[in-house]
C-alpha cells in the first residue's frame, strides 16, 4: 500500500502453510514498511477448513475484496491493501549430465568459448542485482520477492497514465493550435486507462494535474513496492523520471524470467534452457 501524499509505503504478506502430513495449518504474516523486515505472526489451526476460512476473512479486512476476486483489476479501494501476483519462486531444477553408468559415462556437449562467456553473463546474478542497486530497489530487503509479469505490465499501464497526465499538462500550457483536439484525445486516452477517473465529469480549466500525478505515483509503488526508507517517495512527474522507472521495470522483467529458467550448474543446460540457436557472428575488424 502506497500513498505518496501521507508517505505511507507499507506492504503485508498473507500466507497458508499445509505442513507434509496435512496434520495441522499455519496462516503467517509478515507486514511492516517496505525496506524493512517488519513483524511476523504464525496461527496454527488443525482443521484445513477453518484455516482456509480465517485465510479469506484476513485477506477480506486486509483489501476488501474476496479471495477469488483478487485478479479483478476494476476493483481497487482507497487505504486498502492492493492485491499483488508474484512469479513463481521454485524453478524446475535440471541436471542433463548426471552419470548413469560409470563404465558408459554420457558426455556433456562443450559450448564455444565466447557462447560459455555469454551464458556465464546472462545467469550472473550480481548483474541483476547491482542494476537494481542503481535504482534504489534492494532485492534482499524487498518484501515480496521476483514480481510477476502481468504485475510489471501492470506498472507499465501506470507509467503510460502519467504520460498522459503529463501531456495533458504541456498542452494546457502551451496551447497549441490544434488545442482541443489533442485535448480531446489525451482525455479519450486516459478514459480507456483509467476508467475509474471518471474523464466525462473534468473541468479542464480547473483541474489539478499535480494531484492526479501523486495518485499516479501512489499507485505505480502500489503495483512495484520499493524500500525507500523513511523518505517520502518522489512523485513522478518527468519524461525522464518515466523513462527511469520504464527500465527499472525492463529489468524486473529480465529478472522474473531469470527466476523461472531451470537450475544446473552446467552451462549447456542453461543455454538448452534458452531454447534458442546462438552463432557467433563474422565480422572483419578492420571495418569497425
Amino acid at each position: 500500500m502506497s500513498d505518496v501524499s501521507t508517505n505511507c509505503n507499507k506492504f503485508y504478506i498473507l500466507q497458508l502453510i499445509e505442513r507434509n502430513d496435512k496434520k495441522a495449518y499455519f496462516i503467517f504474516t509478515r507486514s511492516g514498511r517496505v525496506g524493512y523486515k517488519g513483524t511476523e505472526t504464525i496461527d496454527c489451526f488443525i482443521y484445513e477448513t477453518d484455516a482456509v476460512t480465517a485465510f479469506k476473512n484476513i485477506f477480506k479486512e486486509k483489501t476488501s475484496l474476496d479471495y477469488d476476486d483478487k485478479n479483478n483489476k476494476d476493483l481497487k479501494y482507497i487505504d486498502k491493501y492492493q492485491y499483488i501476483e508474484m512469479a513463481d519462486s521454485n524453478p524446475t531444477t535440471t541436471n542433463t549430465s548426471t552419470i548413469t553408468d560409470i563404465n558408459n559415462t554420457v558426455p556433456v556437449p562443450v559450448l564455444e568459448k565466447k557462447i560459455n562467456m555469454l551464458i556465464d553473463i546472462l545467469f550472473d546474478a550480481k548483474i541483476y542485482e547491482q542494476a537494481m542497486e542503481k535504482f534504489d530497489l534492494n532485492i534482499k530487503r524487498t518484501p515480496l520477492g521476483s514480481i510477476s509479469i502481468s504485475q510489471i505490465s501492470k506498472a507499465f499501464k501506470t507509467l503510460k497514465k502519467i504520460a498522459l497526465v503529463l501531456e495533458l499538462e504541456s498542452e494546457l500550457s502551451n496551447k497549441s493550435n490544434n488545442f482541443n483536439n489533442e485535448i480531446a484525445y489525451i482525455l479519450y486516452e486516459l478514459k480507456l486507462l483509467s476508467p475509474e477517473l471518471n474523464i466525462n465529469n473534468i473541468d479542464i480549466n480547473n483541474i489539478d494535474i499535480k494531484s492526479i500525478l501523486t495518485d499516479l505515483t501512489s499507485e505505480f509503488y502500489s503495483i512495484i513496492p520499493s524500500g525507500i526508507g523513511m523518505a517520502k517517495a518522489v512523485i513522478i512527474s518527468t519524461i525522464e523520471m518515466i523513462t527511469e522507472k520504464s527500465d527499472l521495470l525492463k529489468i524486473l522483467e529480465h529478472l522474473s524470467v531469470f527466476k523461472n529458467l531451470p537450475v544446473s550448474s552446467v552451462n549447456y543446460d542453461k543455454y538448452s534452457s534458452l531454447n534458442c540457436n546462438i552463432q557467433i557472428a563474422n565480422y572483419d575488424e578492420s571495418q569497425m
